[in-house]
Formats: structure tokens, C-alpha cells, sequence
């Protein structure tokens, strides 16, 4: 009998002589046994004593097999028996077949592969609990208030104050000359309607209960109400006519909270809740990125009525004026600086008309925690865009308006009345509740409004593919301002201008340069990436 300690794998060797009438022929054959744990208790066969892995075996008489085919491989214990045990009458010799290898190595192939995806999924579990950390000691994915959107805010600030000042300094140098008493009356009309107009709009908001309550549609925010204090302030504020400044400086005091708020590093307490003072901290984030987001979105709407109100008739009026006036036959320093301040005051105004559209359209992802934001890229893209295609449709309207005075506010108010029509078949939602329900009346005032913002550009109005209205929209712009252009140029008293070919030129080459800018930020700039070959959500309605 072997040694049951012997590290090397014990052998049974089986050798049997059967009845030839039976089951075939069985030769010798050796069988490995992976040695286990010895037990207590030997395992007994019947009419045995036990077996000994390690054992000898020899037949002591011929066995009766009937149809047994084959003995499978187990893993035995190492187990004792007496030496004087002879079994090979119960255990036959027998010889395996060949596809019983891969059976006999299954359960260790088996435990082999278990035991590598245990591994790789505790490897795997770890790397999860990992970013899991990370993710927690980050801020909330929102927009982030970065460098650009405080240069922004004090580019419109500056903007907005450079834009005033160079329609006032205009108004002066129109009311110091005696025959220009109308267009002062004009150009200050221009200035102080729109302007009242805005900062009406502005402290309404404040007042209103839906923007309250748009405020407080996080529940959990602890901003305090404002005091009595705090109301005569604003209030002052918008009788001087600077509400939409002071907006901006509560842009730039939101930001700057939401921006240090979301330096705070999170520190995880366990695997997964932050520490009552950081979970603070991230809902400090939360409420101030809402208060920057909703004063964002005010500033945006209301610069984009004072722009259209007030930058866009202005244009045009300076414009008008500049090509109205005959050259003087001396050039004097009075004609020279009126010349060249209503020059500023156009070039200031058309500024700022294209970056009141660029903000208007940025602030409409920004809102959007979700969507890509615009890229410096885009918004430079963007603003080329909307400057040349302004520059082209009231060069287009002011020389138009000087050979068809009449026939210039039919086609101001065709081209209105037929934008409006096209906005009501879109079934727009601006000022309808939460819940999805329409404010007719308020909603058509909305319409109007915006029908008079497309006399000048295009913007979009729901959300849904733009390709088609584009299309359809910069083909009736094209054909509208070569009309007035061409039917300008054609004016015999047209012919004594110095302008005349290059006012032609000028408005057809910023038209296709405007389409170009377009083109450029569709498809490079474009926050969702390239613009696809095909849109087939794409509709005009």
C-alpha cells in the first residue's frame, strides 16, 4: 500500500478477466485520482472492508458485467483500508472512452473560468465604486459661469451704455442744426420710447406672480424675499431708465456665487452620501445657478426688444438721413462731425442688434443644462451672421425709403402681416402656464411682437428643424431686398450719388456673406455637430 501523505497524484491500477459473452473484451487500464481531505470514516463497498487510494488490485474471479460501459473519474478523499482487502472482484478494469477526457477536465475548466469572472467583475465593481467617488465629489452637471460669461456681461454692460450714448450724441448734433428739428424729434422718439418701454417690461417682471413663482419652482431654495429697502432701490433704478444694467450686475453676482459655489470640493462620507456641509454647498450651487439662469433669460429677451425696437428703426432713420442729405458744397467741421457721429451712432446700433441676437440665441442652450453649449466659434459665427444680414435688409429699406417714402411702410407692413400669419400656424407656447395651456391673448401680442423682430431676421421660435423655414425665409429676404435695391438704383436722381454703385454692391455682397457665416456655423460651429445631408423632420409650420 502506497504512502496516503505522498505528494505525488495516487494510482489505482484495475485489471480484470470477464466472460467473453459479455460486454466485450476490457484490458488493463490506470486511472489518476486527485488526492482530497481525509475523512474520519472510511468509505465501505458492499462486502468489503474499504478501498486504499494507492492500492494494488488484482481479479480473483471472473465477473458478469452486463451493460456497463464505463467507470467515470471522481475525486476520492484520501481514505484508509486495511491492506489485506482485495475488491477487484467489484471494480472492473475498464478503459474510458476518448470524449471523457474533455468531461473529466469540465468542473476544473468550470471553477477555472468562474474564478476569472469573479476577478473581472470585482476589478470591474471597483472601478465603478471608484468613479462613483469621483462623480460624487463633483459638482451638478450644470453650464458652468466661465471667463467668457463674465467678459459677456461687461461687453453688454459697456455695449449698452456705448449704444445710448451714441444715439444721444446724435440727437445733438441733429437738433444744433435748424433744419433738422424733425429728425431730432425722431431719433430722440426712438430713444426714450423704447427705452421706457423695457424698463416698464423689466420691473413688471419683478413684480409679476408667474415669475415668482418660476423662482420658486425649486422648492427647497432658501433665497430670502426681497425687502421694502430693496424695492424703493429697484424701483429708483428703472425710473432712471437703468434697469437692464442692474440686471447685469445681479448676472454677474449670480455667477460669480454659482462659480465659487462650484469650486467646493465634495467630500464623500461612506461610499455614496456627501457630508451635510457639502451637500449645502451643492444646493447653494442649484439656487444660484437658477437665479442666474432665470436674470440670464430676462436680460436676453429684453435687450432683444430694445434692439428691435429701438436699435433697428434707428438704423434705418440714420441711414436714411445720411444718404437723404445732399453733399455740401464746402466740408466744413460741422458737416464733417454730424457725418461722422450718425455714422457711429448706425455702426453702434447694427452692433448691437446682432449681439443682442447672438446672446438670444446662446441663452437658449444655456438654459438647457443638457444641451452643448455654444462655442467662442459659434457665437463669433453667429455674430457675423445676424451683422451682415441685418447690414444687407436696412441698406436694402433706408435707400428704398428715400425714391418710395409711401410705398416703404407697405412693405414694411406686407412683409409684417404675412410674418405673423406664419408664426400663429406654428402654435407657439411662449407664455402658456406649466401645464401646457395657451394664453391666447398674450400669446398673439408675443406673435406680434416676434412678426416684427422677422421683418429684420429670422429666429427660432420652437423648437424643431430650422432647414426648411431658413430656406424659405432667406429666399423671400433675397427677392424683397433686391426688389427695393434694384428698383433704387434704377431712380434717375439715384445716379447723382457717389454711393450709388457701391450702396448696389454693398447690400447684394453683405447679403451672401450673411448666408455664408450661416453656412459656416451649421455646419463647424454647431453645438449638436455638422448639419446632417438629410432633415426630413424639417417643415415650414
Amino acid at each position: 500500500m502506497g504512502d496516503k501523505n505522498n505528494a505525488g497524484p495516487p494510482v489505482i491500477h484495475f485489471s480484470s478477466s470477464v466472460d467473453t459473452e459479455h460486454a466485450g473484451t476490457l484490458s488493463t487500464t490506470s486511472c489518476n485520482i486527485y488526492p482530497a481531505l481525509p475523512l474520519e470514516n472510511p468509505i465501505l463497498l458492499p462486502g468489503c472492508n474499504g478501498i486504499s487510494a494507492g492500492s494494488p488490485m488484482t481479479p480473483s474471479a471472473p465477473r458478469r458485467m452486463g451493460h456497463f460501459s464505463a467507470l467515470p473519474r471522481v475525486n476520492l478523499p484520501n481514505i484508509r483500508v486495511p491492506e489485506m482487502m482485495d475488491i477487484s472482484s467489484y471494480i472492473p478494469t475498464i478503459k474510458p472512452p476518448a470524449f471523457l477526457k474533455d468531461v473529466y477536465s469540465f468542473p476544473i475548466q468550470v471553477g477555472d473560468h468562474v474564478n476569472r469572472e469573479v476577478r473581472s467583475i470585482g476589478n470591474n465593481i471597483n472601478k465603478i465604486i471608484d468613479r462613483g467617488d469621483v462623480f460624487l465629489q463633483k459638482p451638478p452637471p450644470l453650464p458652468e459661469f466661465t471667463n467668457w460669461s463674465i467678459f459677456g456681461a461687461l461687453f453688454s454692460i459697456f455695449g449698452s451704455f456705448f449704444d445710448h450714448g451714441s444715439d444721444i450724441a446724435a440727437a445733438y448734433v441733429l437738433w444744433d442744426e435748424p433744419d433738422s428739428i424733425w429728425w431730432f424729434s425722431l431719433t430722440v422718439t426712438l430713444i426714450v420710447v423704447p427705452t421706457i418701454f423695457v424698463n416698464a417690461f423689466s420691473l413688471y417682471w419683478y413684480c409679476n406672480e408667474d415669475y415668482q413663482a418660476s423662482r420658486r419652482m425649486f422648492s427647497n431654495s432658501s433665497r430670502p424675499g426681497f425687502s421694502k429697502c430693496w424695492w424703493v432701490f429697484r424701483i429708483i433704478v428703472h425710473i432712471l431708465l437703468l434697469g437692464p444694467i442692474f440686471r447685469y450686475i445681479d448676472l454677474l453676482y449670480y455667477g460669480v456665487k454659482s462659480r465659487k459655489s462650484r469650486l467646493q470640493r465634495i467630500n464623500v462620507q461612506g461610499p455614496y452620501c456627501p457630508w451635510p456641509k457639502q451637500q449645502a454647498e451643492m444646493k447653494k450651487q442649484v439656487e444660484y445657478y437658477n437665479l442666474l439662469l432665470h436674470e440670464e433669460r430676462d436680460i436676453a429677451i429684453l435687450e432683444l426688444m430694445h434692439s428691435f425696437m429701438q436699435d433697428a428703426p434707428q438704423l434705418i432713420l440714420q441711414l436714411y438721413i445720411l444718404a437723404k442729405r445732399p453733399p455740401q458744397s464746402t466740408t466744413g467741421n460741422d458737416y464733417i462731425i454730424t457725418v461722422l457721429v450718425q455714422s457711429v451712432s448706425s455702426l453702434s446700433s447694427l452692433m448691437a442688434l446682432a449681439w443682442s441676437l447672438t446672446s438670444y440665441q446662446r441663452t437658449l442652450r444655456y438654459a438647457v443644462p443638457d444641451k452643448p453649449q455654444m462655442s467662442v466659434g459659434g457665437s463669433a459665427s453667429t455674430f457675423l451672421w445676424h451683422t451682415f444680414q441685418v447690414a444687407s435688409r436696412v441698406l436694402a429699406l433706408a435707400l428704398f425709403a428715400n425714391a418710395f417714402k409711401q410705398e416703404v411702410f407697405i412693405a414694411l407692413g406686407g412683409h409684417w402681416a404675412l410674418m405673423i400669419v406664419w408664426i400663429l400656424a406654428q402654435r407657439t407656447n411662449f407664455c402658456g402656464t406649466n401645464d401646457g395651456k395657451r394664453k391666447h391673448c398674450e400669446e398673439f401680442f408675443y406673435n406680434v411682437v416676434v412678426g416684427w423682430m422677422f421683418t429684420f431676421v429670422m429666429i427660432n421660435v420652437k423648437a424643431a428643424a430650422t432647414r426648411v423655414k431658413y430656406s424659405v425665409y432667406y429666399l423671400l429676404m433675397a427677392a424683397e431686398n433686391t426688389t427695393m435695391i434694384v428698383l433704387w438704383f434704377m431712380q434717375p436722381e439715384s445716379d447723382n450719388h457717389w454711393y450709388h454703385l457701391p450702396a448696389l454692391i454693398g447690400t447684394c455682397v453683405s447679403f451672401v456673406l450673411g448666408l455664408f457665416f450661416m453656412f459656416l456655423y451649421y455646419t463647424r460651429y454647431h453645438p449638436d455637430g455638422k448639419m446632417p445631408k438629410k432633415n426630413e423632420s424639417a417643415k415650414l409650420f
